[in-house]
């Protein structure tokens, strides 16, 4: 139902992903992507602020 028309499926979609997103934020900060060191990091805190932007009213 939610996702039979493409703006509410968007919408409902993003609504999901920033509901589970401290889950998916905890997932990628132990994947080490096949880098070493601190070269993950930057997406990382890419993504936090991309979504800390957007949260905010």
């Amino acid at each position: 139902m939610f996702w039979s028309n493409g703006l509410v499926g968007s919408n409902t979609t993003f609504e999901i992903v920033r509901l589970f997103w401290p889950v998916i934020d905890r997932l990628l900060g132990r994947v080490d992507w096949g880098r070493r060191g601190k070269a993950a990091a930057p997406m990382k805190s890419q993504l936090n602020q991309y979504f800390s932007l957007i949260a905010s009213p």
